[in-house]
């Protein structure tokens, strides 16, 4: 309710920009104005006269006014001059329109003198502006006007883009959320609408641009798939093809003095208005809150990569505006002109600190830079959005009387709410926490694994965990403002506070072995479990410093920590309709697989689940066999499992290739037969391709694990999806931060 709320409010700011735009109705009073405004009026020598206030001046273009204007065009236009002239608001005024204009005729009128553009001689008498004069200035007026109205009109051309876009998203999702009853029968289809589905989901939904490198970076870039570069190529086209046309240009322009000048301030403010009223995308796609997340069902890796592309957009445009611009001021007012408009306007300022901010910040965002300073990364890119935002805001406040802020707003609406919305979801998790009656988290790393297990009781949970969810942990004694997503393994009763896994109370025989019997933790869905498990490979950061902490913890037992949950997120892929499924897990990747195994053998006793099989490569033995004792252990143990599960295990430590497995020494006592353990690298292509040929129906491979293993399986399917068996589909759940 809270996240429709706060795209609501943003939608009424959109709305507002829209009411905001210039009124036509104000062209002909302007243009009174203008044609009147280089003439030199003679002073009466005892005041001078301000270009707004010298009554020869004002007068004859209340006449003018009066001569060309409609009757719904005058108070508009007086309200403009008055609005355009500081402190004039006594003399220019609709009253003193009337009054001044009161017992005019038309004969009157032809009787005045005329004044042209650039004429020198001094006007001592109420004039009027020559037809030339008034045909030049009005034409300039109203083509500026119309051009910037027809700007403002098509600035939502990218939202009408997006909107489509993210609508047959939202349609594809709802369509794939139908439930279909599974068939149990072979799905190999020659027909031509299955060839036609299966080349678009080959082609388009599955494959990535070039390549097959997805996940995996392509030098310093990601390569999206091929469908999200279709968008992304859309998106680029519309931008191009809105800038390329439309440049109603003409000699004797009264604002320009050349047409190339003309033509630059076209493109510069056009440049302008699409770039500030497009800003709210970039917002809108960066935020863990967006809405169209669950909307679409796409993940939030996909919706960061349009957020990079914007930017990236954004900050080409933005560099083309500045030069546009100082093209411009050079062309009318030469070199020095130039230097004293940067020397004297700070708007020019505000504008480069803006471009400055936006390209640092989309440098580093260039993945092998963002992956090895992280926090580095994050830090700077907080900071420096809110300098763009600062530099934003002051670089349009003056621009039309400030009509342009409300973009600027609905940038910090955005931004604000996404993080007020965090903010709610950490309250919410651990409001006992901060009333002072939570308890604390309890961390255990294993050497034998190389995890560390966290358990934490939050203020609200759920007996039933639901797939695909996963939360941000804040641990506020180890720099709170860090945070990283990880997945729910599951729920579990809480773990003893008595030595680690590693401790010396572990079998002397089993240490010989180079194996060690896992401690169970009783992690199940069963009704009345409170603690929330997540298992965490220690990397850099965070996760090292917890690693390190427990390390030196010693003998005396797991670590209770005070941990912060922030969640949940995530949408869960739908696998329920499928008849044979393969999942791939790499590493700690198990842990997004395990939350689908207990919904198919623990959660839905009632009905058959689908022939499941789990090839799980992990570099250390210990970590396989502590999730079977504690993870694993409730789902083996259900009815259907023996005929509908099947697990291989892949111990890489120490494997040099996939063609000779060795069998993993049988651990004494242990019911588990050893054949699922293969100390050797998964053959992935192999290893899919007999899981097709085998399905009797409708196939699914879902995939969680390093970069390699993801772009090895994607590649591996769409080779296998070119072969008869058209129906099946790809999964895979890979954080991005």
């Amino acid at each position: 309710m809270l996240s429709r709320i706060h795209y609501l409010v943003c939608l009424l700011f959109a709305v507002c920009a829209l009411a905001a735009k210039p009124l036509g109705k104000q062209v002909c009073g302007a243009s009174c104005y203008y044609t009147l405004s280089k003439a030199k009026f003679a002073s009466d020598n005892t005041t001078e006269q301000t270009l707004c206030t010298h009554p020869l001046r004002v007068t004859s273009t209340y006449l003018c006014i009066w001569e060309h204007c409609e009757e719904q065009e005058i108070a508009p236009g007086i309200d403009w001059w008055a609005s355009t002239c500081k402190k004039s608001s006594k003399v220019v005024n609709l009253k003193s329109y009337e009054s001044a204009t009161a017992n005019v005729t038309q004969a009157y009128i032809n009787s005045l003198p005329t004044v042209d553009q650039g004429q020198k001689a001094i006007v001592d008498a109420v004039s009027m502006p020559s037809e030339s004069n008034w045909n030049q200035v009005h034409r300039s007026v109203l083509t500026y006007w119309t051009n910037i109205v027809y700007h403002q009109k098509l600035r939502w051309i990218p939202y009408a883009y997006w909107g489509l876009v993210l609508f047959l998203g939202t349609v594809s999702h709802a369509i794939a959320s139908i439930p279909v009853k599974r068939s149990n029968q072979p799905v190999r289809k020659n027909n031509a609408a299955a060839k036609i589905k299966g080349w678009f989901h080959r082609n388009l939904m599955m494959a990535p641009t070039f390549s097959y490198h997805h996940h995996q970076p392509l030098g310093w870039f990601i390569v999206p798939l091929r469908l999200q570069s279709m968008v992304i190529a859309g998106y680029i086209i519309t931008q191009i093809f809105m800038l390329a046309f439309h440049y109603p240009v003409f000699s004797n322009n009264f604002y320009y003095k050349t047409i190339t000048g003309q033509v630059c301030r076209i493109l510069g403010d056009r440049l302008g208005i699409f770039m500030t009223a497009e800003l709210p995308l970039l917002f809108l796609f960066a935020g863990r809150s967006n809405i169209f997340i669950y909307l679409t069902g796409w993940s939030y890796r996909t919706f960061s990569i349009f957020h990079r592309w914007i930017a990236l957009i954004l900050t080409l445009e933005g560099v083309i505006h500045g030069i546009v611009f100082s093209a411009y001021y050079v062309n009318e007012q030469g070199w020095d002109g130039y230097h004293e408009e940067l020397s004297s306007d700070p708007t020019f300022l505000y504008g480069l600190l803006m471009v400055i901010s936006l390209g640092i910040s989309a440098a580093f965002a260039i993945g092998p830079i963002r992956n090895r300073i992280y926090e580095f990364f994050k830090a700077t890119h907080i900071s420096l959005t809110a300098v763009f935002i600062a530099a934003l805001f002051y670089h349009i406040k003056d621009q039309f009387k400030g009509m342009y802020k409300v973009w600027v707003w609905a940038c910090v609406g955005l931004w604000a709410g996404d993080h007020v919305l965090r903010l709610l979801r950490v309250l919410v998790m651990n409001y006992k926490t901060f009333l002072g009656q939570g308890s604390l988290a309890m961390a255990s790393y294993s050497e034998e694994t190389g995890m560390i297990r966290l358990q934490v009781k939050p203020s609200i949970n759920s007996s039933r965990q639901t797939p695909g969810t996963y939360y941000f942990v804040y641990f506020p004694g180890m720099r709170f403002w860090e945070t990283h997503p990880f997945t729910l393994a599951g729920r579990s009763r809480q773990i003893e506070d008595v030595s680690t896994y590693n401790s010396s109370s572990d079998q002397p025989s089993d240490k010989e072995k180079g194996t060690q019997s896992p401690r169970v933790t009783e992690l199940n869905s069963e009704q009345g479990d409170t603690h929330m498990t997540f298992m965490i490979r220690p990397r850099d950061g965070m996760t090292q410093r917890l690693r390190d902490k427990l390390v030196s913890k010693g003998e005396s037992g797991p670590l209770r920590v005070r941990v912060f949950l922030e969640g949940p997120y995530g949408t869960p892929a739908r696998l329920d309709h499928f008849d044979d499924i393969l999942f791939i897990a790499g590493g700690s990747g198990i842990t997004t697989v395990l939350p689908y195994l207990r919904m198919f053998f623990e959660d839905q006793a009632s009905q058959t689940p689908p022939s499941v099989h789990l090839a799980w490569a992990v570099r250390d033995e210990g970590f396989v066999r502590d999730v079977l004792a504690n993870d694993l252990r409730a789902t083996e143990g259900s009815a259907l499992a023996a005929s509908k599960l099947s697990m291989e295990f892949y111990i890489t430590s120490g494997a040099s290739g996939t063609s000779t497995p060795t069998p993993v020494s049988k651990e004494t006592g242990n019911a588990i037969s050893d054949t699922r353990f293969k100390r050797m690298r998964p053959d992935i292509h192999s290893m899919i391709d007999n899981f097709v040929n085998q399905s009797q129906g409708r196939a699914a491979v879902f995939v969680c694990g390093p970069a390699e293993i993801a772009d090895t399986t994607r590649q591996a399917v769409i080779r296998q999806t070119r072969k008869v068996h058209v129906d099946v589909e790809l999964f895979e759940e890979m954080f991005v931060w």
